[in-house]
């Protein structure tokens, strides 16, 4: 994998991410003379780890949160168009509190899987899974092509 990110959701809510953490794969982006050995690469992935972390998906545009192959060294910024989505995505009303820290990463073992979702033709999968407390945990992976 190239990328990891983690969505932390209080209590099964879909809608308020209150932690997230992205890992990123150093033997890819360290091979010599490897497809991934490029600054291109390296802003694309972390850009596109970055934007899930703040809940943006996948896009068919020339933004970092575009997943085909071709965008790992073409698009490696994000556009006007993330930043309109941002701004829907947190301008909702409702009562959710925002809360900075509220689930620990640390070591909390995961008490079930709920699915595993590999999203074909892209190179991502998704598995959802949840903590004792009831927090939601979204795992997205971002898979290198060898």
């Amino acid at each position: 994998w190239l990328g990891l990110t983690r969505l932390f959701y209080a209590n099964n809510d879909k809608q308020h991410i209150i932690a997230a953490t992205t890992r990123l794969n150093d033997s890819y982006f360290n091979q010599k003379n490897g497809t991934y050995n490029t600054k291109n690469a390296r802003r694309h992935t972390v850009c596109h780890e970055l934007g899930h972390t703040v809940g943006l998906e996948h896009v068919n545009t020339r933004s970092c949160l575009n997943d085909s192959e071709r965008a790992i060294q073409d698009n490696v910024k994000p556009i006007k168009k993330d930043f309109k989505t941002l701004a829907k995505l947190y301008k909702h009303k409702d009562k959710g509190k925002s809360t900075i820290g509220a689930a620990s990463t640390g070591a909390r073992s995961v008490q079930s899987i709920d699915f595993i979702e590999i999203e074909a033709p892209t190179r991502q999968t998704s598995i959802t899974s949840f903590l004792p407390d009831g927090t939601r945990v979204v795992t997205i992976v971002t898979w290198a092509d060898e």
